[in-house]
């Protein structure tokens, strides 16, 4: 997504049984860790189903 700065680079993980968003990070570069990095924070959200 463009923005005044330059690049943004969003990735969501979204729990399919709520359809909340449990886990996202943003970037200005989009490197491997990035979908990772939100996956990590979806598994240390409270209240999420597992």
């Amino acid at each position: 997504m463009p923005t005044w700065s330059g690049m943004a680079f969003t990735a969501f993980v979204s729990d399919a049984f709520s359809r909340r968003i449990v886990g996202w990070r943003t970037s200005s570069a989009m490197p491997t860790e990035l979908p990772l990095e939100a996956l990590k924070m979806a598994l240390w959200t409270p209240g999420t189903s597992r």
